[in-house]
């Protein structure tokens, strides 16, 4: 699938993988004129640093992110951004999955999830309803890295 395409896409997938290159995945974003979030794994040991990772990249509101359940609860509320697109770029994906292959594997199906649940239109009458939104997670590599598991590829 080609970034432009992508970027204001209700649909999966969710999550795809970039070869850093070039052009980052990151700097094609920009030219687009998408607000981007990265969030760089490459250090994190353990799934405790790696929420803490997205807990500030992401501008998350609270003092920290102690679970899994708390990450998904942040990632699927973002009411703080005020998006018309939401754009993470994961950067040490392969890094991090060398070190925490399981929390890896979790962490990616927590953001394919959390991507299912931003394309769907939100219509309860109350307070926090809104429209579907486009919700993409870029894994960004190296040629040479490999990661644990397939992830489509992004394309141009």
């Amino acid at each position: 699938m080609f970034l432009q395409d992508l970027v204001n896409s209700l649909g999966s997938p969710f999550l795809l993988q970039s070869e850093s290159g070039r052009v980052s995945v990151e700097r094609r974003l920009q030219l687009l004129g998408v607000t981007t979030y990265i969030v760089d794994i490459s250090s994190s040991s353990t799934a405790h640093e790696m929420f803490e990772k997205f807990r500030v990249a992401m501008q998350m509101p609270y003092q920290e992110i102690p679970n899994w359940d708390a990450l998904d609860e942040a990632l699927a509320d973002l009411s703080w951004l005020r998006l018309n697109s939401i754009n993470i770029v994961i950067v040490g994906a392969p890094a991090f999955s060398r070190r925490d292959q399981r929390s890896f594997q979790a962490l990616m199906t927590l953001l394919n999830s959390v991507g299912e649940e931003w394309a769907r239109l939100v219509t309860d009458g109350e307070w926090w309803d809104r429209n579907a939104v486009p919700f993409h997670v870029y894994v960004e590599r190296e040629a040479s890295e490999r990661l644990p598991f397939s992830i489509p590829a992004l394309l141009g």
